[in-house]
């Protein structure tokens, strides 16, 4: 019977990288084994697995209906996402079914008051992540603040938790944006186009105008 565990929540060691916490719905695993990581497409080679009594405790193989750990020595944070489905073979018919990408609806961006920091709170955004599968971010620089993350969250109070976790956790001092929303521009041939651009004229930009003036800016309504 082919593999099928499911990661319920992880947590990051410096020494042996990504260590997920699994529920096994089918199948076997054990030392030795190469695994799939569905969402990703990843491959790695399992170096131990072990159960809770009630600290982690390696055994030789996890058994169909068992709870425990497993380690693969990823480095990686993102191949390791919780509600992925790890298996035996690179098969996506496998997958555990629920799993899906979860889509923010409010943006802000991350910035440290001292850039000597950036590479911290790059480190420390990435762990935060390993059991927060709702956060998104991406590399942004601001002249005026430096480099920083582009972040996505589910809501104002999800944005409040992460800004706090990131403080407390992990001692950072930090600068954040004002929050903003996704929105739509649908012009008079109802192409629609999504943004969560903090600056709405991005969305007017086209081949013909890398910029928008208040030159040209009559011009591309009329045109749209």
């Amino acid at each position: 019977m082919n593999l099928q565990a499911l990661i319920f929540d992880s947590f990051y060691d410096k020494h042996r990288g990504v260590v997920a916490y699994i529920r096994i719905f089918g199948g076997t695993v054990k030392a030795g084994e190469q695994v799939y990581f569905l969402a990703n497409n990843a491959r790695a080679e399992v170096q131990e697995v072990g159960i809770f009594r009630p600290n982690m405790q390696a055994i030789d193989i996890l058994n169909d209906g068992e709870v425990g750990y497993l380690i693969t020595g990823m480095k990686e944070l993102d191949k390791v996402k919780v509600g992925d489905t790890i298996t035996n073979v690179n098969d996506q018919n496998l997958a555990l079914p629920g799993y899906k990408i979860v889509e923010p609806k409010v943006f802000a961006s991350i910035f440290t008051t001292s850039q000597d920091e950036y590479p911290k709170l790059r480190d420390s955004i990435e762990k935060l992540k390993l059991n927060d599968a709702s956060l998104i971010f991406e590399p942004e620089n601001i002249p005026a603040l430096g480099f920083g993350f582009r972040c996505g969250f589910l809501g104002l109070l999800h944005l409040d938790i992460v800004k706090e976790r990131l403080e407390r956790e992990f001692d950072l001092d930090l600068i954040v944006t004002a929050p903003s929303v996704e929105y739509k521009i649908l012009n008079n041939r109802n192409a629609e186009t999504n943004s969560n651009s903090a600056d709405p004229f991005d969305l007017l930009k086209t081949e013909l105008y890398k910029e928008v003036t208040i030159e040209n800016l009559k011009e591309i309504f009329e045109r749209s």
